[in-house]
């Protein structure tokens, strides 16, 4: 039986939707992407059944919210989540992998980011979010910046792949700030 594949936030160029266990496939196949992962923070290979067993699992809890990014057509691009939501602290940590290269370097990353954040602060009534990205992702750091993330430290080689060691540069934002830097998104619903 098919999952509904219902949108929960329509933007200018993108939607974001609730992620079912169909969509399992094309994570795998983003995320085992040579040139996709190399900028992950995940740099082993997934395997659909353990994927989709991980799927049934996170399903059960609510510490996560996860999207697929798709075109206004419906065609799926990507993923963009909250997770490591911590109630008490009113905290989570943005994710995002734009999986379909025919898409990277249209501002649309940028886009879903703002979408998410602002569900984030809206909807699960966050007081800060989180975010990282490895130093040899400089797409992804550009658009923390022009969001107005605040650089909140730098994890020296905390990320081994290809031979080599990565920063990781963490991040984070706060609901006034996010507002104060992007005022047109307060009022939407």
């Amino acid at each position: 039986m098919k999952e509904e594949k219902k949108v929960i936030i329509r933007g200018q160029r993108i939607q974001l939707r609730k992620t079912v266990r169909e969509d399992m496939e094309l994570k795998v196949r983003w995320y085992n992407d040579p040139e996709v992962n190399k900028t992950l923070v995940l740099p082993e290979k997934l395997e659909l059944k353990k994927t989709y067993e991980w799927f049934e699992r996170v399903q059960q809890g609510d510490s996560r919210e996860d999207w697929i990014i798709e075109t206004l057509d419906g065609k799926a691009i990507g993923l963009i989540g909250i997770k490591e939501i911590n109630e008490n602290n009113k905290s989570g940590l943005l994710y995002i992998v734009i999986g379909d290269k025919n898409y990277w370097g249209k501002g649309l990353g940028y886009e879903a980011e703002l979408l998410a954040i602002h569900y984030g602060f809206k909807h699960l009534k966050l007081h800060r979010v989180l975010g990282g990205a490895l130093e040899n992702n400089p797409a992804s750091i550009a658009v923390i910046n022009k969001i107005g993330f605040h650089h909140d430290g730098t994890s020296r080689d905390e990320y081994f792949a290809d031979g080599m060691y990565y920063d990781f540069h963490r991040y984070s934002i706060l609901e006034d700030e996010f507002y104060q830097k992007h005022p047109e998104l307060k009022e939407r619903p």
